[in-house]
């Protein structure tokens, strides 16, 4: 813990050399979105209530673009956005 906000203590005071910046943390941000939806996905198999196939789908495609298994998530973005704008009459 002793090194806690030594990352952004050099991307705020951008003093050289920063031994951070060349640090990928795609890695880090693709486990955040599987452990999310895994959450999710738990959230919604305990509850009670009638989940529509769209938003179903846009949590599948969601969970594969987070595995690197597809790129079909803007479409199905898409698709959830236009059903909620129909649903909603915006």
């Amino acid at each position: 813990m002793s090194w806690d906000g030594e990352s952004e203590f050099y991307s705020i005071t951008g003093l050289e050399p920063n031994p951070h910046k060349a640090i990928d943390k795609t890695h880090l941000i693709n486990n955040s979105l599987i452990v999310s939806y895994l959450i999710l996905e738990l959230i919604i198999s305990n509850m009670n209530i009638l989940i529509p196939e769209e938003v179903l789908n846009f949590l599948v495609e969601f969970k594969k673009m987070s595995l690197k298994k597809t790129n079909m998530f803007n479409e199905k973005f898409v698709e959830l956005f236009s059903y909620f704008k129909i649903k909603t009459g915006y």
